[in-house]
C-alpha cells in the first residue's frame, strides 16, 4: 500500500492533535500554533479532555465527541497511551495518523519494540497510514501543513520562498538541522518528512508519492537503512523515469556486510558497497556531506544539467583559473584545449595581458570594461568541444545587475551549461542570480563538486535503459539437476563445495571451465595430464582450504611428466601443513590457460537487497588493490559494461600496451550467466565466486571457483 492514504498524511483537510496543550513549549502544543502561523487552511481539531478551549479553537474530550470525519491525527501522548489513541484513530476512520512519541524500538528495549510491533500491526489490519512512532513529522510549506514539533520553525519568515523540492529523513534531529541550514541559506523545501521508525511509511512511500504527485523538481534523503528492497527500488524507477534527481546522504558505512563469508567477495564487498551500488543502478547521486546535498539541489533544482563533461572556464582572476582547472580534473571533469578559431576571436577582445586559453582570463578589465564578460561568453557557448561553461568572478560591487543581466542573456541563446561561482559577492547577488535561474555559488570548489554530481546523473539518465530480459540462459532440465545436486550437498552436511564441485555447476550452467580431472595418485595423474596435453595446472582439491595460493597447494606451468612426482607429493605436504584435518579429495588437473586477463566474479547476499554481483581484477591482487565494482541483481547488459568500465585497471582489457584486447562480448555474457544463476539458487547458494576469471581474446574460463551453501 505504497502510497495509498498519503494525500491525508501530506494535505489533509482536517487534522486532530491528540494530547494538545495550549502551551508553545509542549509538543502536543507547538504543532496548533505553527498550522496557524503557516496558514493551514484545513480544521484544527485539539484533542484533551484537561481544555474546554486552546486559543480560539474548541478541544473535544476525545476523537468520538467530534462530529463528522477527521482525515488525519497527530499523536503526542506518552507512549504507553499510543496503541489506545491509534485503535481510537481507526474506528473513528481517520487515514492517516503522525506519532510523535518515542519509547519504542528506538530504545532497543523488548518493551518498546512489542509495542511497535502491536503498532505494525495495527496499521496493516486496519490500513490507516502510520508516520512514526518517534518522529518530527511533516511540514507541507507548499499548503501550510506543519504537523511537527520542531523547535526550528519559529526562525523561519521566508516560507513563501519554498521550492518545489522534499527532504526525506530517517533521523529527525539531525535531518530537521539540515532543513533549517537550508532556510538560512535562503534555499528552502517545499516538503520535509521524518520517517523515523518507519514501522509504516518508508523513505520509499514518500519518494513515490512526491513523484506519482509530481511535486517536486528534486529530491534529497537522509538514508541510514532500507528496509523493504522492493518498495526502495520501485520509487527510484519512478523518480528515474519522471527524471526527477535524487541526492541521497548514506550514513553508517560498514567495513563488512552482515554475515560475510570466507570468500574474497564477502571482504571486499561491503553494505555501504551494495548501497552506492544500488544508487548508481537507479541514477541516484550520493552526497558526501550536508554541503554537497546543499549544492545539489540548489543547482539541480534550476533543471538544467551539463549535457557532458568538458568545461569552459572563464574567470576575472587566473589564480582562480588554475585553482578551478585542478579541482576539475580531480572530480573527472574535462578541460579541453578551445578551438583555434574561437581562440583568434578571443584574442581580439580580450587585454593584451589576459589569456584566451582556457581557462579564459579576462583580468580585471571587466571592472572597466563589463560588456567584455558577454562577448567572451558568446564565443564560448559557440566551441563545439564544450559542454559547460564556469563563469567566476569576486567582489564587483555595484556590478551585480549587469554581469546577472549579462549570463541571463547568454542562457536564453545556448543549450550549454552555464554556472556562476561568486566568491565574496555584492549582498544579494547570489539569490538575485539564483531566482532568475543562473546556477550560482560562492566556492568555486563545491560548483566544480556539483557540476560533476550533476554530469554523474546526466549520464545515468541519458545512458540507454535496456529492458530487464527473462533468463535467456535458463535451462529448466539442467537447473532441476543442478538444485538436486545442492540440496544433496546440504542434506550431507557440505556447504562449501570443492573448486571441482564448483566448476561442474557451472559448466552444467554454461559457463565455460578448463578442461580438467581430478587425481588421488600420481599416475592417475600422469595419465590426466597426457589426455588434457601440456603444459598443465596442479591445484589441491579440498573445501577446507579456499585460498590455495596461501596454502602453496598450487603449480603452474607443468611441462611434461617428469615434475609430476615431486610436484604431485608436494601439494599434498603443504596441503596438510596448511590444515592438518583438511579434507582433501585429491589434486586437480587442469589445462592452463595462457595470455590471459585475470577478473573475479563474485555474488554475496545482502541482507536487505539479496544477491549482489561483484566484479574486479582477480588472482592474489584483488583485496591488495580493491578495484571492483558492484551491482544488486538483476542486472541488464549495459549494467556490466559500465561495471567493467568502472575499473580502474579496465585498460588491460582492451589492449593495454601493444597486447592483443580481450573478448569483452563473451566476459559480459558469462557475467549475465552467473548474476542469473545466483538468482535461480538464491534460496540455496549464499556465495559465489570464480576467481581468477581467465580473459583472453579468443573468450573467458573459469580458472577456479567456490559456491557456498546456506545451512
Amino acid at each position: 500500500m505504497s502510497t495509498m492514504n498519503l494525500e491525508m498524511l501530506f494535505s489533509p483537510k482536517s487534522v486532530a492533535i491528540i494530547g494538545a496543550s495550549d502551551s508553545t513549549s509542549k509538543i502536543g502544543g507547538r504543532p496548533i500554533s505553527y498550522l496557524q502561523k503557516f496558514h493551514y487552511n484545513g480544521q484544527i481539531i485539539p484533542i484533551n479532555p484537561k481544555y474546554q478551549n486552546i486559543g480560539s479553537l474548541k478541544c473535544y474530550p476525545n476523537l468520538q465527541s467530534v462530529p463528522g470525519d477527521i482525515e488525519a491525527a497527530i499523536v503526542a501522548v506518552p507512549s504507553h497511551k499510543v496503541l489506545l489513541e491509534l485503535q481510537n484513530c481507526a474506528a473513528k476512520g481517520i487515514k492517516a495518523v503522525i506519532v510523535f512519541s518515542s519509547g519504542f524500538a528506538e530504545t532497543g528495549t523488548d518493551e518498546g519494540k512489542a509495542m511497535q510491533t502491536q503498532i505494525k500491526q495495527l496499521s496493516q489490519k486496519s490500513g490507516m497510514r502510520i508516520l512514526g512512532p518517534n518522529c518530527l513529522g511533516i511540514i507541507n510549506f507548499m499548503e501550510g501543513f506543519t504537523g511537527t514539533f520542531s523547535t526550528s520553525l519559529p526562525r523561519i519568515d521566508n516560507f513563501q520562498n519554498a521550492k518545489r523540492s522534499a527532504f526525506i529523513t530517517q533521523s529527525g534531529a539531525f535531518g530537521i538541522m539540515i532543513h533549517a541550514l537550508f532556510y538560512g541559506e535562503g534555499q528552502g523545501f517545499g516538503y520535509f518528512v521524518n520517517t523515523a521508525n518507519e514501522v509504516d511509511v518508508q523513505i520509499a512511500d514518500c519518494i513515490s508519492y512526491f513523484v506519482e504527485k509530481d511535486l517536486v523538481d528534486v529530491l534529497a534523503i537522509y538514508c541510514e537503512g532500507v528496509r523493504d528492497k522492493s518498495r526502495f527500488i520501485s520509487a527510484l524507477t519512478k523518480a528515474r523515469e519522471k527524471r526527477i534527481p535524487i541526492v541521497a546522504a548514506k550514513v553508517g558505512v560498514s567495513e563488512l556486510g552482515g554475515g560475510a563469508a570466507n570468500l574474497h567477495t564477502g571482504a571486499i564487498a561491503g553494505s555501504d558497497e551494495v548501497y552506492s551500488a544500488i544508487f548508481k543502478q537507479y541514477g541516484v547521486v550520493r552526497a558526501v556531506d550536508t554541503e554537497a546535498v546543499f549544492d545539489f539541489v540548489t543547482l539541480a533544482s534550476i533543471g538544467r544539467f551539463p549535457k557532458g563533461r568538458r568545461i569552459a572556464i572563464i574567470t576575472n582572476s587566473g589564480g582562480a583559473g588554475v585553482f578551478i582547472t585542478d579541482k576539475c580534473v580531480e572530480y573527472g571533469l574535462d578541460v579541453p584545449k578551445l578551438p583555434v578559431l574561437i581562440r583568434a576571436e578571443l584574442d581580439k577582445i580580450l587585454p593584451s595581458f589576459g589569456s584566451s586559453m582556457n581557462p579564459v582570463d579576462c583580468t580585471g578589465q571587466l571592472i572597466n570594461e563589463p560588456e567584455l564578460l558577454e562577448r567572451a561568453l558568446s564565443l564560448l557557448a559557440e566551441a563545439e568541444n564544450i559542454d559547460g561553461i564556469i563563469v567566476f568572478i569576486g567582489l564587483m560591487d555595484g556590478y551585480e545587475d549587469t554581469f546577472i543581466a549579462t549570463l541571463q542573456k547568454v542562457l536564453q541563446k545556448t543549450d550549454k551549461y552555464l554556472a556562476l561561482s561568486w566568491m565574496a559577492p555584492p549582498a544579494e547577488a547570489v539569490e538575485k542570480a539564483r531566482k532568475v535561474g543562473i546556477p550560482t555559488l560562492t566556492d568555486p570548489a563545491r560548483m566544480v563538486r556539483t557540476i560533476q554530481m550533476l554530469v554523474e546523473y546526466n549520464e545515468s539518465i541519458e545512458s540507454t535503459t535496456e529492458a530487464l530480459k527473462s533468463n535467456s540462459h535458463r535451462n529448466n532440465g539442467k537447473i532441476v539437476n543442478i538444485r538436486d545436486r545442492i540440496e544433496a550437498y546440504r542434506k550431507s552436511g557440505r556447504y562449501i563445495l570443492s573448486e571441482y564441485e564448483s566448476k561442474a555447476i557451472l559448466k552444467d550452467y554454461g559457463i565455460p571451465v578448463p578442461i580438467s580431472g581430478l587425481a588421488t595418485g600420481v599416475d592417475e595423474a600422469v595419465k590426466i595430464a597426457e589426455e588434457i596435453g601440456y603444459p598443465i595446472v596442479m591445484k589441491i582439491e579440498s573445501p577446507d582450504i579456499l585460498h590455495k595460493t596461501d596454502a602453496k597447494c598450487v603449480k603452474i606451468g607443468i611441462k611434461d611428466s617428469s615434475e609430476f612426482s615431486k610436484s604431485f607429493s608436494g601439494i599434498l605436504e603443504n596441503a596438510f601443513s596448511y590444515k592438518p584435518d583438511a579434507n582433501v579429495l585429491g589434486v586437480n588437473i587442469q589445462e592452463q590457460v595462457s595470455d590471459s586477463v585475470e577478473i573475479i566474479v563474485g555474488i554475496k547476499q545482502d541482507p536487505v537487497f539479496g544477491p549482489c554481483i561483484m566484479l574486479g581484477m582477480g588472482g592474489i591482487m584483488v583485496e591488495l588493490i580493491k578495484d571492483v565494482s558492484l551491482r544488486v541483481l538483476p542486472i541488464t547488459h549495459a549494467d556490466v559494461k559500465k561495471m567493467i568500465s568502472e575499473l580502474k585497471t579496465s585498460k588491460l582489457l582492451y589492449g593495454y600496451r601493444g597486447k592483443p584486447a580481450a573478448d569483452i562480448d563473451a566476459l559480459v555474457d558469462v557475467i549475465m550467466r552467473f548474476g542469473e544463476m545466483a538468482l535461480d539458487f538464491e534460496d540455496l547458494v549464499s556465495e559465489m565466486e570464480i576467481n581468477p576469471l581467465f580473459v583472453t581474446q579468443h573468450g573467458v574460463m573459469a580458472g577456479d571457483a567456490i559456491i557456498s551453501l546456506k545451512e
